[in-house]
């Protein structure tokens, strides 16, 4: 999964807070925004199928907007710890 965003997005900084601190570190993460840290505009802007913030692209599909960890898990395919 890689997570598409970018840094005056409030709904990506939402997306993030899910994961919690720690995890949110290791998520895959493009900046989309010229002006962001570290940013990959380029790629985001040769990626037709971004056209929204936040965005994931999961098993070569693209998905906008903010999910709920469920649906991440489920798309992802993802099985949390019992």
């Amino acid at each position: 999964a890689v997570f598409y965003g970018a840094h005056w997005c409030r709904f990506c900084g939402l997306q993030r807070s899910l994961f919690g601190r720690e995890a949110a570190r290791q998520l895959p993460y493009v900046e989309c925004a010229a002006d962001g840290f570290g940013s990959e505009a380029t790629r985001c802007r040769a990626a037709p199928e971004v056209r929204a913030y936040p965005s994931w692209s999961i098993g070569g599909k693209f998905y906008s907007g903010y999910l709920p960890l469920q649906e991440l898990a489920k798309l992802s395919g993802f099985m949390p710890p019992a």
